[in-house]
């Protein structure tokens, strides 16, 4: 994976597992924190969401729902949610070179043209993710692939058609590789909706793309069902502490669990071999 401003793609050959710790920071310290842990527990990558709140979110009172690891419901408005995972400019800086320190790759997320600087500058990411609420913003989504960086795009609730048209704007506009994740909606999500088998669709329908799973589940058991199914990405969030009242947290992992849950992929990688029997 190359770091030398666009143009380069990712290396699948092993499935790349980034944790996710754009919903679990509240400050540097954290973030810090959550990068050398990721790094200890042989992550492939660090994935962020450098996003302006304000901006993103119309409506200051839109609610969210959500269970905490203990099972119980809250609702907090959506600003609120995510204006605790805000950093500066320097904050995001000095991330970024803790990061480069690491030899952590990291992945952002974001919303806007100026989010969009911030992360190219401050974070150099190996690739940028559009969330999937702008899954048919496809203005948005050529401006992001107009970097040259690999684009990531979170599906959501999108049906094939939005996705396929997602796709073919961000390799119009340039991008040198998209990356289609699907991410089961809910926090965390319902069995029922998790619907894995929608993978080797993306694969059959979507060939010149890369598939990937986001978890939004307790446990590891959907991210290695996905990973025997054709996904080539993990992304699982990574937490201090499950207990926080936060969305996201209840389907962590935390810094001692991430090593065993990284060995847990690499086992189902290593274990499912080759399609022909020799």
């Amino acid at each position: 994976m190359s770091r030398n401003g666009g143009g380069e793609v990712i290396d699948f050959s092993r499935v790349l597992i980034a944790f996710e710790v754009g919903p679990t920071i509240s400050s540097l310290t954290d973030a810090i924190a959550l990068a050398a842990a990721a790094e200890v527990a042989g992550a492939g990558a660090l994935k962020v969401q450098v996003l302006d709140p304000e901006r993103l979110v119309g409506d200051p009172d839109l609610p969210v729902r959500y269970r905490n690891s203990a099972g119980v419901e809250h609702a907090r408005s959506m600003r609120e949610i995510l204006r605790r995972r805000v950093l500066t400019v320097n904050e995001w800086a000095l991330l970024g070179e803790q990061c480069r320190a690491l030899r952590l790759p990291v992945i952002a997320t974001v919303d806007f043209p100026e989010t969009l600087d911030m992360a190219l500058a401050t974070l150099d990411p190996i690739a940028l993710k559009i969330c999937s609420g702008d899954v048919n913003h496809l203005d948005w989504i050529r401006h992001v692939a107009s970097t040259k960086r690999p684009v990531m795009v979170d599906t959501g609730n999108a049906n094939l058609g939005e996705i396929e048209a997602a796709v073919e704007a961000a390799l119009e506009a340039g991008a040198p590789q998209v990356v289609v994740h699907h991410v089961p909606s809910g926090y965390p999500a319902r069995l029922a909706s998790v619907n894995l088998n929608i993978i080797p669709t993306l694969i059959r329908l979507f060939p010149e793309c890369v598939i990937a799973y986001s978890d939004h589940n307790p446990g590891y058991e959907m991210d290695a069902a996905a990973v025997a199914l054709g996904a080539r990405m993990i992304e699982k969030t990574l937490c201090l502490s499950i207990d926080e009242p936060w969305p996201e947290y209840a389907f962590s992992v935390t810094p001692a669990e991430a090593p065993r849950f990284v060995e847990a992929i690499r086992a189902v990688e290593a274990g499912l071999g080759r399609a022909r029997r020799v």
